[in-house]
């Protein structure tokens, strides 16, 4: 992996928090709450952002969220291959690419039905003590409710030992210009207790079937988290 790749997220996110939350503030009513929660988390195994996929804004609500020069900065992401966002018109010139990663987006392999070979960029991320931050939807939610988890988020967990800190998102779903800058919108971020390793054999490890699928019941156990979060 391009060490460049994992210094310059840090230095745009850091110079752009300023600005982004001052717009969010006056023209969203960005509400930010449950910091106490990152308190007690402790960075040295990395840590794994779970959130709810409201709209295309949340990459930025999350590092806008924390604060200023937080030790959780710099914020890496998930990212599909570029021809993925071949439909997404102006917005594929930078999903995908080389402005993604520059802000710290990196590269699922899909299609490899092998989560470590799939993550394989994201378990060096976190085992580096960086931040990752998981869609555990997979994709934007079309109608703003939280959809089916995939496993990926469970894996990274187990895999590295991280702890996973749930986050709900609300406000952002199918938001206009137009909504943003008549401040229609008044756009919400929470953050959860952290959920650990040990939590996650003790709830969901514990009570899974023979054979089935242990990652993808612990992702939804996350994503049910990210639910106490929004209500």
């Amino acid at each position: 992996m391009n060490p460049f790749f994992l210094i310059s997220p840090l230095i745009l996110q850091t110079f752009i928090w300023p600005g982004t939350r001052l717009l969010l503030k006056v023209f969203g009513h960005f509400e930010v709450h449950g910091l106490e929660h990152l308190t007690p988390v402790s960075t040295k195994k990395g840590a794994i952002f779970a959130s709810n996929h409201t709209s295309e804004l949340d990459a930025i609500l999350l590092p806008a969220g924390l604060p200023f020069l937080s030790r959780f900065m710099p914020i890496f992401y998930t990212s599909r291959e570029k021809k993925f966002y071949d439909t997404s018109g102006i917005l594929q010139l930078i999903y995908g690419g080389f402005i993604f990663q520059l802000w710290g987006a990196h590269r699922v392999m899909t299609g490899k039905k092998d989560y470590e070979k799939s993550l394989v960029n994201h378990v060096k991320i976190v085992e580096a003590g960086k931040s990752v931050f998981v869609f555990p939807e997979g994709g934007v939610t079309p109608d703003g409710t939280i959809q089916t988890a995939r496993g990926g988020v469970g894996y990274l967990a187990e895999r590295t030992g991280a702890p996973v800190i749930p986050v709900g998102i609300s406000g952002a779903h199918k938001m206009k210009f137009s909504d943003f800058f008549l401040r229609r919108r008044h756009i919400k971020i929470t953050f959860g207790p952290s959920i650990t390793v040990t939590e996650l054999h003790e709830n969901v490890a514990r009570s899974v079937e023979p054979g089935g699928n242990v990652y993808k019941e612990e992702a939804e156990y996350i994503m049910g988290k990210v639910r106490d979060c929004i209500a």
